[in-house]
């Protein structure tokens, strides 16, 4: 009997072990988390100096179920625990699982891909614990860099629409929108305001001055100002950008980022138009555009500025020209 349960222990002992050492091809930092006690999970080291697209190939021991085998089980999360979006996949006989970000990781910072215990082999057995390993990215360098511009913003409305719609409230939503996917392309991205709540003067002059301010201060490529248009006619509608008199940068910015505005909305194409009085325009350093994406005094603009899908059209559309115009054509939306 006593051989008998020692050969018994023996064979759970080795079972467990198995597992523990299923992974094999993946050797990372494991980042602690506060919300999980060191107890309950297997930390497996530290990788350092990862590139922003590595795709990982996590070994197994054993076949799969390729049922247990999704982003639900095996996870990526960022430092403040927000979770990457990450495609999972089988292979090698369904005893690997190869890990790729949907979008590339952002540079110098630390994520853990973690493997729960809801990923079985395909006789149904789990892992006995979770299992954590972190990575850190590597510091890449900056190749572009925008500064984006909502236009208006604290005590100055800007334009007001028929229903009381104000254009400070639909250029913020459109241009943290535009930023958004600019950020997703490896573009650093700059805002001179991402609340209502700005600390500037009311007076207008000091407040576009502000503006400027914090964009010939960052030194981008690009200098974005996004607005909305209003004319005493309610009929008035259309679609037009401006650009700094004689900047041949500017004009084919401006012209990049009207073409694919009109080209998303089919709404009337006002066209490019050059400018030397407009403030922001005329104040900084950078290539600089001003954008006037639609008519919030007309009705129907208005009714369409006022959804999230119509203000990520124009953000999409703006985006894209603004890509394009850096020469990135592979866009990640």
């Amino acid at each position: 009997m006593n051989n008998s349960k020692h050969f018994r222990r023996n064979n759970i002992k080795n079972f467990f072990k198995a597992f523990i050492i299923m992974i094999l091809s993946i050797t990372l930092c494991l980042h602690m988390q506060s919300i999980v006690k060191a107890s309950t999970y297997t930390d497996l080291g530290l990788k350092k100096d990862v590139s922003i697209s590595k795709s990982w190939t996590v070994n197994f021991n054993k076949a799969l179920s390729a049922t247990t085998i999704n982003a639900t089980n095996i996870m990526v999360v960022g430092q403040n625990n927000e979770h990457k979006d990450i495609s999972v996949s089988l292979a090698n006989g369904n005893k690997a699982v190869i890990v790729k970000p949907i979008i590339n990781y952002e540079p110098n910072k630390t994520y853990t891909i973690i493997v729960t215990v809801n990923v079985k082999s395909t006789d149904g057995k789990p892992f006995p614990k979770e299992v954590r390993m972190s990575f850190i990215t590597k510091s890449e360098p900056v190749k572009y860099k925008i500064v984006l511009d909502a236009g208006h913003g604290g005590n100055d409305p800007g334009a007001i629409g028929p229903t009381g719609l104000k254009e400070k409230d639909v250029t913020l939503a459109i241009t943290l929108k535009v930023g958004s996917i600019l950020v997703k392309n490896g573009v650093e991205t700059i805002y001179t305001r991402t609340t209502d709540n700005i600390p500037w003067s009311t007076n207008e002059a000091q407040n576009l001055q502000a503006r400027c301010d914090i964009s010939n201060s960052a030194k981008p490529n690009y200098f974005v100002s996004i607005h909305e248009n209003s004319f005493s006619a309610p009929s008035a509608t259309g679609i037009e950008t401006y650009y700094f008199t004689g900047s041949v940068a500017g004009q084919k910015l401006a012209q990049a980022v009207q073409t694919e505005l009109v080209k998303v909305t089919g709404n009337v194409d006002r066209k490019i138009k050059t400018t030397s009085g407009l403030y922001v325009i005329k104040h900084v350093d950078a290539t600089s555009i001003l954008v006037e994406s639609a008519f919030i005094s007309n009705p129907e603009d208005e009714r369409l500025l006022a959804t999230q899908a119509y203000q990520y059209t124009l953000a999409k559309a703006i985006a894209t020209g603004i890509l394009k115009t850096l020469g990135i054509s592979n866009i990640v939306y």
